[in-house]
């Protein structure tokens, strides 16, 4: 979705920046940054469980990454190139055998 590109490119990930936040503050529970990105985590990993992956752990690790990462390149360089370029290189990865 185009408006989501333009999104991420103007403001960067809303999850990423909100638990980045959430760790700088000391008057917040440190634990909620972590139990909402183990929460996505979660998520992946049993995708990849259910899609035969040998390390569920890894891959979902990797996966989120990617696009974190892609999404923090992309906003940081205004150049939506980068996140197209890592979310097509992890739809080849997943479509050729579900690994990276």
């Amino acid at each position: 979705n185009k408006k989501y590109v333009v999104f991420l490119l103007v403001y960067g990930c809303p999850v990423g920046s909100l638990l980045q936040e959430l760790n700088k503050n000391d008057d917040i529970d440190s634990n909620l940054a972590n139990q909402t990105i183990q929460a996505h985590l979660d998520w992946v990993r049993e995708q990849f469980a259910l899609m035969g992956g040998d390390d569920p752990d890894e891959l979902a690790h990797h996966f989120m990454s990617t696009l974190q990462g892609g999404c923090l390149l992309a906003n940081s360089m205004k150049d939506p190139e980068i996140l197209h370029s890592q979310i097509n290189r992890l739809k080849d990865a997943l479509e050729q055998d579900g690994t990276f």
